[in-house]
């Protein structure tokens, strides 16, 4: 293992320390030490210039500038120079993304490690912010001070030798030394050349001895004898690299661990929903027995980075059209779920979102492997037809997106409507999938789509979307459909009116016979006024004369119409008794008892006992309301029966 892969395994670890200096600064546009130096010189005039021609390290510039002008004048121009906004903060802020890293030394002034954290960050600068240092925040120690505490920058040569001579007092310091000891550093752009930190770490190597941990320091280029120097007297190991590409590295690789890290316990549990959060990426993990995270079911949120499988499965030829809609789904053409098992195919796979691997690829053989939709968020619904005044209000829901396709399900009692989008090709999709549990249910459901069948345009009002969403029944479902949702209305609207007209509860309806659609319609028929053709010639009746003006013209005539009612009816349909009041009608009828009658009127009877004939040998049943609603003329005779027997059409 290289030292540099040494250094990127700590990190994943959280055992290592980043240590900054002037040189990673400089990315952000601030000076290095040697051009500080520089900027205060330029601030000097030509006599001021002659004490400073043998004086070239920062320490000792400064403190002849203090000497010669104050220290008021060199925070004023540290001022100008580091209180400038930052050029560029990439650096800082692929810093920021690397969750292991939880504390930070640094010697800068300047605030770009705040800016690139923002509030996730918590600053050290004297004793006093020791004890308030925040576990949920990356601690930035900043030895030499901060430029918005003047008093606390370290610059000059007193500067270091005060501090040099407070740091066994000093808290920070004292926190320093305790970092070094029990955690690695890594020194980047810092030239590890400041007497109080080679002095520290001398006793701290001098303490721990072999226990020492493992100090870094990468840089494009340094001489050999510098290698050596601070490998044997300081056990620093090299690396030749760039700020730049370390950092990038460094982050591009606990990216790709991430989510194995995280089962690991390596990514500080309290970061974890914000560190996944701020990628848009939604996983589930539990917690085994000790206590390791597992991941059980990732997803993504919108606009977040798609879940990239690199799956091998090979199935027999029956097993195919399962293993197309598993990788639909995957692939995000479809939503939905899927399980396939080793008893469908043989499944090798590896997998990463964005760029974090979802399991380690050595463990890429699978029992068996489910794949599920997570909906980008949930969806609130009004459907509306404008000319009926048809309506479903508040509808929940969710929404399905992908980079290839998109999906809107919307959830009723009685349905599911799902609109489906795909983003290759022009058009959309619709989807109706009822599951009335009843009759009022179902006519409720397929009247509104039959209206929308004959009004064409339905309006849909999403609360994600501004305009109301058009969808047109007529471009969306071919004949076929249209005719089977028409059917299914007439069906419905059928077994609905019987239900509200007779006062009966159909119960299991998910089977229907052929004899119970001719008997519906045998019902619907009579409701509807109609009257069923029957063979039959004579009558022996009991009733009642309703109307004596009309029977008596009746008499005079050779042949009349004749009705008698009601008469009770009952049909079976969906193991449902339905009775209906009914009656007989009888054309060109004649009395064939009629002398015998014509005594009893005379006598007074109105109840009588009649023999009836039809002529022409027929007759017909009529729904009785109906029937007595229409007569005008003829006999019309009332069923004296105090409880007629049912009879069965």
């Amino acid at each position: 293992m290289s030292k540099f892969d040494e250094v990127i395994s700590k990190i994943r670890r959280g055992e290592l320390i980043l240590w900054v200096g002037s040189g990673f600064s400089k990315f952000a546009g601030y000076p290095t030490g040697g051009e500080l130096a520089n900027i205060i010189k330029e601030k000097l005039n030509p006599d001021e210039k002659q004490y400073f021609e043998n004086k070239f390290n920062l320490d000792d510039i400064t403190e002849e500038f203090v000497q010669m002008r104050s220290r008021k004048e060199l925070i004023s121009v540290l001022d100008k120079v580091f209180k400038k906004e930052p050029t560029n903060l990439t650096l800082h802020e692929t810093v920021s993304k690397i969750s292991q890293i939880q504390t930070i030394i640094t010697t800068n002034y300047d605030k770009s490690f705040e800016r690139a954290y923002r509030n996730d960050i918590f600053t050290i600068i004297s004793d006093k912010e020791v004890p308030a240092s925040i576990r949920n925040k990356v601690n930035l120690h900043k030895i030499h001070g901060d430029i918005d505490v003047p008093n606390s920058i370290v610059i000059t040569k007193t500067d270091y030798s005060d501090y040099y001579k407070e740091r066994k007092e000093n808290l920070v310091w004292n926190e320093i030394r305790s970092l070094i000891s029990k955690y690695s550093i890594l020194f980047i752009g810092y030239s590890f050349e400041d007497s109080n930190v080679k002095s520290m770490f001398e006793e701290i190597l001098g303490r721990l001895g072999d226990l020492h941990k493992d100090y870094y320091l990468i840089t494009p280029n340094l001489p050999d004898h510098k290698k050596r120097y601070l490998l044997e007297k300081y056990s620093i190991h090299y690396i030749k690299m760039s700020a730049e590409d370390a950092i990038s590295n460094i982050r591009n690789e606990v990216e790709i661990n991430l989510i194995m890290d995280t089962e690991d316990g390596y990514v500080p549990y309290h970061l974890v929903k914000k560190i996944y959060w701020e990628r848009k990426i939604d996983p589930n993990f539990s917690i085994a027995e000790e206590g390791r995270l597992i991941l059980k079911d990732i997803g993504v949120l919108e606009g977040g980075p798609r879940i990239v499988w690199n799956i091998s499965l090979k199935a027999p030829i029956e097993k195919r059209s399962r293993i197309k809609k598993f990788e639909d789904i995957l692939s995000g053409n479809t939503f939905g779920k899927c399980l396939i098992s080793q008893d469908d195919c043989t499944i090798n796979l590896s997998a990463k979102v964005g760029e974090s691997l979802l399991f380690d690829p050595k463990n890429g053989n699978a029992s068996d492997l489910t794949v599920t939709s997570i909906p980008n968020g949930p969806v609130s619904a009004n459907l509306l037809l404008l000319k009926s005044g048809l309506f479903f209000n508040n509808l929940k829901g969710e929404r399905y997106s992908s980079g290839s396709a998109g999906e809107i399900r919307v959830f009723h009692d009685v349905f599911d409507l799902t609109i489906k989008m795909d983003t290759r090709k022009p058009g959309q999709g619709v989807h109706f999938n009822v599951h009335a549990k009843n009759i009022m249910e179902g006519y409720q459901i397929y009247n509104f789509i039959n209206s929308w069948i004959e009004e064409d345009l339905l309006q849909v009002n999403f609360d994600f979307l501004e305009v109301p969403y058009t969808l047109s029944f007529s471009k969306l479902f071919p004949e076929k459909v249209v005719q089977d949702m028409k059917r299914r209305y007439d069906l419905y609207s059928k077994l609905f009116r019987i239900q509200r007209e007779f006062n009966v509860i159909f119960g299991d309806f998910t089977f229907v016979t052929d004899d119970d659609f001719n008997t519906m319609n045998k019902i619907i028929f009579l409701l509807d006024g109609g009257q069923l053709l029957r063979t039959g010639k004579i009558f022996s009746i009991q009733g009642e004369i309703v109307d004596e003006e009309h029977f008596f013209r009746a008499l005079d005539q050779e042949v009349f119409d004749f009705t008698y009612g009601p008469l009770p009816l009952c049909y079976h349909l969906l193991n449902t008794d339905v009775v209906l009041d009914c009656g007989l009608n009888l054309c060109n009828g004649f009395i064939v008892n009629k002398q015998e009658v014509i005594s009893k009127l005379k006598q007074g009877f109105k109840k009588f006992n009649l023999e009836v004939e039809s002529k022409t040998g027929t007759y017909s049943v009529a729904y009785w309301e109906i029937l007595t609603s229409k007569q005008d003329e003829g006999l019309v005779l009332n069923n004296l029966k105090n409880k007629p027997e049912q009879q069965h059409d």
